[in-house]
């Protein structure tokens, strides 16, 4: 995590919490352009580690509210697939949380 020190450290060096970020910013994978990866599937994928990494950063020694996780959008270059490159890139990770949650309740 950006910005966050371990303060249980055993090695003897004075370590301290110098910053404790409102704004945990992530970049999307890149995939190959000839991938045949099913980019809906990758997408959920996204959304799941997300999610994931929410929990993890609010179970974190510390850390008294687990800070807000970004989406940074990625200019694209090269020959590959990003998920999140255009404004409907949004709507598709937003069906995509939707998609997840309808698995999770099933």
């Amino acid at each position: 995590m950006l910005g966050y020190s371990d303060t249980d450290s055993s090695d003897e060096i004075d370590r301290y919490q110098y910053c404790e970020p409102d704004t945990v910013v992530f970049h999307p994978p890149r995939l190959p352009s000839d991938d045949t990866a099913e980019l809906d599937f990758r997408r959920q994928q996204l959304i799941a580690t997300l999610g994931n990494a929410t929990l993890q950063l609010q179970k974190t020694k510390g850390i008294e509210e687990a800070p807000t996780i970004t989406i940074e959008n990625v200019c694209p270059r090269g020959s590959f697939t990003y998920l999140l490159t255009e404004s409907t890139d949004v709507n598709r990770l937003e069906s995509a949380h939707a998609q997840l949650q309808a698995k999770q309740k099933a």
